[in-house]
């Protein structure tokens, strides 16, 4: 019997996964049973298997080489796909917030060209997609100071 993932269910486990390391480890094994399921489980949209893809993208590096701000990603990754959707932007967003911040910051106040912005965004994140729309959910949802 194959169950069905749906992106509400996503976003409760992601949600979920922040009260502690114990709950943590079960949800990188969720993400990872959800990518390699055998047909056990199917992804319910679109959005649901782009985000299972980038996730188990993103725990492989962090049980690699560890991530002291899993806690406030997964935080920021749930708070914006439940604001803003399940689209590509939002999620490297929700996962690369504090970097992302670091750039703004550095830009809007002329420490980097936007040049140098621009080539800074684009490797956030393997593979493509429109920084531009990152930078502009960036400023709507945490505004154009940092926090």
């Amino acid at each position: 019997m194959t169950d069905v993932v749906t992106e509400h269910q996503l976003l409760e486990a992601i949600r979920d996964a922040t009260r502690g390391r114990e709950e943590f480890l079960r949800f990188r094994e969720f993400v990872f049973d959800l990518f390699t399921g055998e047909g056990r489980y199917e992804l319910g949209s679109e959005g649901a298997k782009d985000l299972t893809f980038h996730l188990v993208s993103y725990l492989q590096t962090e049980e690699a080489f560890g991530d002291p701000l899993w806690k406030e990603r997964l935080k920021t990754l749930h708070q914006v796909l439940q604001a803003e959707g399940f689209a590509l932007e939002n999620m490297i967003l929700g996962l690369s917030l504090d970097r992302i911040r670091l750039l703004v910051q550095k830009v809007d106040s002329g420490v980097i060209s936007n040049r140098v912005f621009a080539e800074q965004m684009k490797k956030l994140w393997p593979g493509d997609f429109n920084w531009l729309r990152v930078v502009d959910v960036y400023r709507a949802t945490f505004g154009k100071c940092s926090e």
